[in-house]
């Protein structure tokens, strides 16, 4: 197939000059073809047709959004505040004082910024992955 083939395929197909052509000849078979484009191994979302492998990127990019946000908030927690424990010789007794330090906020900050960075080229990854696969589809 050539470039020049292509493109004018690619011209038809947005002027919807094939797919009236072929709806007239799908018309009469319609209920095979929505068995193949409903199948086990995929399904449709939006514009979109995702398999086992494009779920499973978008389900790690959730669990890296997730896990950066909760380890974020336990890094917060863990340097963000200070328990200092002071012995009174007057009152004879210890006193525990807690101090929140603005520093050990700053990892956590860049913890959930990386994250949502990650999530989403991630993301974005899958997404380029079943735009590519619509365009084959809608190509053949």
């Amino acid at each position: 197939m050539g470039q020049e083939d292509l493109r004018e395929r690619i011209y038809r197909h947005t002027n919807h000059e094939e797919h009236e052509s072929q709806n007239n000849n799908v018309s009469h078979n319609n209920e095979s073809y929505n068995n193949e484009s409903y199948n086990n191994e995929s399904f449709r979302i939006g514009s979109h047709r995702r398999n086992g492998a494009e779920n499973i990127i978008i389900i790690v990019a959730n669990l890296v959004l997730i896990f950066g946000i909760l380890a974020a908030i336990i890094l917060a927690y863990q340097f963000g505040y200070k328990e200092t424990v002071e012995y009174d010789r007057f009152m004879n007794e210890y006193t525990t004082r807690k101090e929140i330090l603005p520093e050990g906020f700053i990892p956590p900050f860049f913890i959930i910024i990386a994250s949502f960075v990650q999530w989403a080229f991630i993301k974005v990854i899958a997404n380029i992955s079943l735009n590519i696969k619509d365009i084959n589809n809608k190509l053949k």
